[in-house]
């Protein structure tokens, strides 16, 4: 239901507002994609909407960037500041949701809660490798792994767990991170490695509010990253992703003409439609 509330809300911020395409853009990321974070942190949603959603969200932040059908996704993901249009795949969002619900609630500083919340974890688990686990059991169940006792199927029902553990391991085929035990302390981090050259991180109880940022901020230089490895369309953003001044029109628009606006893109994706650079097809190469 938030997924049709949303791309209702989106159709009638593309057709019937008076909006510049930066202020459409900006109006989707403040206030509708923080709806429906919100709802996919306490709430199962299944991915075939979320999937739909995602569709219909990049054929429209597509129309306001001007930019082709054939111009790589990546760019729709990535911050502003690196020349991106910073909305968030809903796949992802609803992992780093689901991860984060996980997270606040085995380390929340209620002692009631955080005790139901590993209760509930543990069985989640013992039912999976069918004996009582260890903490390191635990960070490995909810890892994601799929290796030794952990591959076999526990017959558990749904779960926020069970929710947990397969959004982990849909994020560790984006990026690197997974779920630690430390015996000194008795608890469970989360590490991750938020660029692809970066060094690790790793979320202690204490930074909890930092988990959601630092994952999001993992998924955008991953795309980031797989975007200036694109031989053609990653040249001229290899370049402009580099200072924020390159891109300081995005959030604001600040000093640039729709005329500006809708060559821009193009261009840094190299999609514009030149004579000397058809694509498909044998037409006249001549100006």
């Amino acid at each position: 239901m938030c997924c049709q509330g949303v791309l209702h809300k989106c159709r009638l911020t593309s057709f019937s507002s008076l909006l510049a395409p930066w202020q459409k853009i900006d109006t989707v990321n403040t206030f509708l994609i923080p709806c429906v974070a919100f709802i996919l942190r306490g709430s199962a949603v299944p991915k075939t909407p979320l999937k739909k959603a995602d569709a219909e969200i990049r054929w429209l932040f597509k129309r306001w960037l001007h930019l082709v059908l054939r111009a790589s996704n990546k760019v729709l993901h990535i911050p502003y500041r690196q020349g991106g249009a910073s909305v968030p795949c809903m796949g992802d969002l609803c992992d780093i949701a689901v991860v984060t619900h996980a997270f606040c609630l085995l380390t929340c500083p209620d002692a009631m809660v955080r005790t139901i919340a590993a209760s509930a974890l543990e069985e989640t688990a013992r039912k999976r490798i069918r004996r009582q686990p260890t903490g390191s059991d635990l960070a490995t169940f909810l890892s994601g792994l799929l290796e030794g006792e952990f591959s076999r199927d526990g017959g558990e029902c749904a779960s926020l767990w069970s929710r947990a553990r397969n959004a982990m391991h849909h994020l560790r085929k984006c990026i690197s991170c997974a779920w630690t035990w430390t015996e000194e302390r008795r608890e469970l981090r989360v590490s991750l490695q938020p660029a692809p050259h970066a060094d690790p991180v790793t979320v202690r109880p204490r930074m909890r509010t930092f988990v959601e940022r630092f994952l999001k901020d993992a998924v955008q230089n991953k795309y980031a990253g797989d975007l200036r490895a694109k031989p053609d369309q990653g040249k001229v953003f290899n370049v402009t992703s580099k200072w924020d001044s390159s891109n300081y029109f995005m959030l604001s628009g600040s000093f640039t003409h729709f005329a500006d606006w809708r060559f821009l893109h193009r261009a840094r994706l190299n999609c514009l439609p030149l004579n000397g650079a058809v694509r498909f097809g044998h037409w006249d190469k001549r100006c």
